[in-house]
């Protein structure tokens, strides 16, 4: 048992130690030093093998190369969306090798007790490390959007409008949620009954929604005022609170952390938020599709246009799924396209962050609190 917790405190330590100075490097530099990633990847794999040898039992070796494999396919999935860098693959992928299980080295220091904050025993600490990490950045887009309402009159009637028609679509969802929370209860059925009535509540044609809604809110308050006024309260105000969060989240994306960029005035590793696609001799230049729209697409079965609009086919010069950003080679065809008039003179770039202060700072906190996020669903 000594010998395992010495080892757990080493592995957090050097885990620690290397997302730290990897955040300076990514502040000072936005680079990650592969130096520094693959020496990670050694300790975690080599320090897990003398583990395995001094206890005699192949657990912690197996722990180490599991949450190493997984890690990396989550990562390298992360990387193709366009979300993370390759520094960060690498990087995640590596501490994964150090710290395959939550060993909750903080939650045991400050005494945090609470099944809420126990450790599951499987590799997947890199899941809620991720979690966290993804927390720790909204107050950062938060204070962007915030300064962005304070000096810009238009988007702050833009937000005004969209919380008013969130906050109806909240009172809506509101009450037909209470008005199922109801029904399952008073005719004693499954709680997996709630979705599928929630889906055919919403194939329901827009006219005649409000008529049916009024109906079965009349007849719940009937069986059971209480509960319907209690369940509508309690949907409204989260859905409120969760309508908020994801216009302000909206407004970050689309007004504060992009903008339009001369192509004359690019430069490498500028992150772009169009395609620009050559085929055939044709060059297409077009943004890249919202949740909406792919959503539209579905619903219009189209989904050969979706499939296009997400992976288009063709050589592609700029990607808006490109986190590593536009290479020299690409910023040099895209002026050569300018100077043809084969695309506009502007292009819409997105304002990037550094990501590793922010698993960084996850790391910390899924140290504290341990794996709730996997505790909440098994409870």
């Amino acid at each position: 048992m000594t010998a395992l917790f010495s080892f757990s405190i080493l592995y957090f330590f050097i885990a620690l130690i290397g997302l730290v100075w990897a955040s300076y490097t990514d502040l000072k530099e936005r680079m990650v030093y592969d130096t520094l990633t693959y020496a990670l990847l050694a300790l975690g794999l080599g320090l897990h093998a003398i583990q395995s040898i001094t206890e005699q039992s192949l657990n912690p070796i197996a722990l180490s190369l599991g949450a190493t494999v997984l890690a990396f396919v989550f990562s390298l999935l992360l990387w193709k969306l366009g979300v993370w860098a390759g520094g960060d693959v690498k990087l995640v992928t590596a501490t994964a090798s150090l710290q395959p299980l939550n060993d909750g080295i903080l939650r045991d220091a400050v005494g945090l007790h609470g099944s809420l904050f126990q450790s599951v025993p499987l590799p997947l600490f890199f899941l809620t490390w991720f979690l966290f990490s993804v927390f720790a950045m909204l107050p950062y887009g938060m204070r962007l959007t915030l300064n962005a309402l304070r000096e810009r009159r238009e988007l702050r009637k833009q937000v005004r409008k969209s919380v008013r028609e969130n906050a109806l679509l909240a009172v809506q969802a509101g009450a037909w949620i209470a008005c199922v929370e109801v029904l399952l209860a008073q005719f004693q059925l499954q709680f997996w009954l709630a979705l599928p009535l929630l889906i055919a509540v919403g194939l329901v044609p827009k006219k005649a929604r409000w008529g049916l809604l009024l109906v079965a809110g009349i007849a719940s308050a009937a069986l059971n005022a209480s509960a319907f006024a209690y369940a509508f309260a309690q949907s409204v105000v989260l859905l409120v609170v969760l309508g908020v969060l994801w216009t302000l989240f909206q407004t970050s994306r689309k007004s504060v952390l992009q903008r339009e960029k001369k192509v004359a005035e690019l430069k490498e590793g500028d992150i772009v938020g169009e395609w620009v696609v050559e085929s055939d001799g044709i060059v297409r230049q077009w943004l890249a599709p919202d949740w909406k729209t792919i959503i539209n697409h579905l619903k219009r079965n189209s989904w050969h246009s979706m499939m296009q609009s997400i992976v288009p086919k063709g050589t592609i010069i700029a990607s808006p799924y490109a986190a590593g950003g536009l290479g020299e080679s690409e910023v040099l065809q895209l002026n050569q396209f300018v100077r043809e008039k084969k695309i506009r003179e502007t292009i819409l770039v997105k304002e990037s962050a550094p990501f590793v202060p922010a698993l960084l700072l996850g790391f910390l906190i899924a140290s504290l609190l341990g794996d709730m996020f996997f505790q909440a669903v098994l409870a």
